[in-house]
């Protein structure tokens, strides 16, 4: 038992940053936007003047940009859940 609850304190010390970095609303060029899988979500993202960026999509999340500064608060308007400030994912994603 005492094992155990040394290595679940290990991963979550290790994880919070990172957890903690998603938290936070985005405020600079790279947005993670969270939608669901049925929803067209490249195509409202290029619809309000933004764009994807980074090779990969995810099915619920992908990594967008934009200049606008109230493109977060339009994603959240046409139903996306949650943006987030990218710019974590974007680093260890190698997009940068």
């Amino acid at each position: 038992m005492g094992r155990l609850l040394i290595f679940a304190g290990l991963g979550l010390g290790l994880l919070a940053p990172f957890g903690a970095a998603l938290a936070r609303p985005p405020n600079g060029p790279i947005a993670l936007v969270i939608a669901p899988p049925w929803m067209d979500t490249a195509g409202i993202i290029t619809a309000l003047g933004g764009r994807l960026i980074g090779p990969f999509q995810s099915p619920f999340a992908v990594l967008a940009e934009s200049g606008d500064p109230g493109f977060s608060e339009n994603l959240l308007a046409r139903g996306i859940w949650a943006v987030r400030d990218g710019s974590v994912v974007a680093q260890l994603c190698g997009t940068n």
